[in-house]
Order: C-alpha cells, then structure tokens, then sequence
C-alpha cells in the first residue's frame, strides 16, 4: 500500500506499522529562579550562558563580563540549577571574566552578598579557587584550598569565615556569602554554614570585579560556574533557601 496523505506528527498509521516522529521541541527554561534572584534587586546578575562575546548583566546596570586572562575555559556548558539550565562556564587554569572600574552597582561596600552555582572538578588544591572577587578590599567568596571549604573575605585582606563543611563533590551546589555590617553568613544549598566569624571592614575599590579568579592575583581554578549575582544588601535566611528552592524546582 502506497501511503498518500501527509503524515501528522505523534499519529499511527496501522496499514502502514509506521509512527511519524513528533517534530522535537525545545525544553523550555524555568522562570521561578530568575523571578527569585531578581526580586532582590541585585547590582548584578550574570547568566553565565552566553556561547560567545560578552556575558550580559540581566540587571540591566550594564555590567557586562569579558574573558580575560591565559585560560582554558569553555564556554556553553550545561547550566546547573535544575530550574534554569541555559548554560554556564568552565573556568580551567588562570581564567576570568571581568568587569573593570568604579560602579555604583558593584561597588558594595560593607553589606553585600555573592551568590553563585558550581560544580567542582578537583579537589584538595593547593591554592584557594576563587568563583568572585572585587579586589583590594572589596568582597571575595572563593573554595579554601586544601580543605575544600566556602570562605568569605575582604579581598587581598581578610578571611572573614569559612564553612563548617566541604564541598568534595561533582554536583551542583548554590553558594552564598552575605555580610551586613559587623556580622556575615556563609550558605550552602540553603542552608547556614558559617564557621567563627572574624570582622574586617569592606570597602569600595577601584580594581575590575572578577568572576574566577581575584584579579590575576589567585592561583589556578577548576570548577563550573553558573548564575552569579550580588546584592547591595545581605539577604536573608529565607530568601537565601528561596533561591535554592527556586533553583532546585525543575520547569
């Protein structure tokens, strides 16, 4: 038999034994984790997605990241958060993204809050691995070396805490350091983390904010980073387990 008609995507033709593939579509991206970063109004939110040219700040503050430094990194990664997989990075070696100079949005001083999704490659490095940086002086989140523990600092000049517990797995974790004047918290996947806390001011800073590295300053890194933000204010408990939650909820 000599089939004419045309064939409709998902039907069965039983004379014929043959099923017309339904035509593919796109899995659509989840809106509840980027609904939840942007109603705390960040200084700066970067996808970390973009395949090519500059990874634009969904802020609209104009405070887009350029590749800099010797690599390797690859760029249109698989994103991590289950929510919102448009893509991430890989940064390998001595590699950055950057935005230079003084800005209102990024210049936090002492209250801020960094957040991140990783994914680790190794472990135990010698050297810290820093996932976001405004040196000198400024706010800093980066993996602790050896001990494969979170710390907040102020860049260049002090270790504010680190986590009580370590990330020595390849999967993704959301990770949060806030500081609000006097006192600051360390998150990881939702939940508070935070080992002795020892205060330093934070101040404002002329240096570029850099994603994976600190400014050219910090030794090799080996991770996968997704959906960084910062924040001119320390986000709370709850709103710091509602990203997570956000971000864990698949569309």
């Amino acid at each position: 038999m000599v089939w004419t008609k045309p064939l409709t995507p998902g039907a069965y033709y039983p004379f014929s034994g043959f099923r017309k593939p339904r035509t593919p579509t796109a899995k659509p991206l989840g809106t509840a984790y980027v609904a939840a970063v942007l109603a705390d109004s960040p200084g700066a939110y970067w996808h970390m997605g973009e395949s090519t040219g500059i990874m634009a700040d969904s802020t609209g503050h104009g405070n887009g990241l350029s590749m800099a430094g010797s690599g390797p990194w690859v760029r249109g990664q698989p994103g991590l958060p289950p929510n919102y997989r448009d893509g991430c990075m890989q940064f390998g070696g001595q590699s950055m993204a950057g935005t230079g100079g003084t800005s209102p949005t990024t210049d936090l001083g002492d209250v801020w809050t960094i957040e991140a999704w990783i994914a680790r490659t190794t472990f135990g490095n010698a050297g810290a691995e820093t996932i976001l940086s405004k040196p000198n002086g400024g706010y800093n989140m980066r993996i602790a070396g050896a001990g494969n523990q979170l710390s907040m600092l102020c860049a260049g000049t002090a270790v504010l805490a680190t986590s009580t517990v370590a990330i020595t797995d390849t999967a993704p974790h959301h990770c949060v350091c806030t500081k609000n004047g006097a006192s600051g918290h360390i998150y990881i996947d939702g939940t508070d983390v935070t080992g002795a806390y020892t205060d330093h001011t934070c101040v404002n800073t002329a240096y570029w904010l850099s994603v994976g590295n600190d400014n050219g300053a910090a030794p090799a890194i080996s991770m996968f980073i997704d959906e960084v933000a910062i924040y001119p204010t320390a986000l709370s408990p709850a709103r710091v387990l509602a990203h997570y939650n956000a971000g864990m909820t698949p569309p």
